[in-house]
């Protein structure tokens, strides 16, 4: 997240719970959020409200509500590995895993894209290029 969404998401908290938002809280926060995207943190906060109903939502809560989104998204796929066009040399394959790995966890590519990935036989790099997904 960079400092406008950031302050957009503690504005939404802000609205549900009343605090008080200062510049100093939005830089701090980002701080630490900046790694998260928007939709997966506004997640984690929605999630907090449905499961901890009264309780001050801290920071990190957050990060153990996105830290839970991101691994079922990557259990929903299971064992995740690369195509066999990838798997050329043990560094390929591994430098593919971690990029689906991190495409998946980040919710940039579903359970259909990752299939469809394993079907084209096309490089990673090929194929998020033409998915327009960019680098991981």
């Amino acid at each position: 997240m960079n400092l406008t969404e950031t302050a957009a998401l503690l504005a939404y908290i802000g609205e549900l719970d009343g605090r008080t938002i200062t510049d100093a809280t939005v830089e701090a926060w980002n701080d630490v959020l900046k790694d998260i995207s928007l939709p997966d943190a506004k997640q984690a906060v929605v999630t907090h409200f449905h499961t901890s109903p009264g309780e001050w939502l801290t920071i990190d809560r957050i990060l153990h509500h996105v830290k839970t989104i991101r691994k079922q998204r990557i259990s929903t796929i299971g064992t995740i590995t690369p195509n066999s066009t990838d798997c050329a040399t043990t560094a390929a394959e591994l430098e593919a895993r971690r990029r689906l790995t991190q495409l998946i966890a980040d919710g940039r590519l579903t359970p259909n894209d990752y299939r469809t990935y394993q079907e084209s036989g096309q490089p990673l790099t090929d194929w998020m290029a033409q998915k327009q997904l960019g680098a991981a």
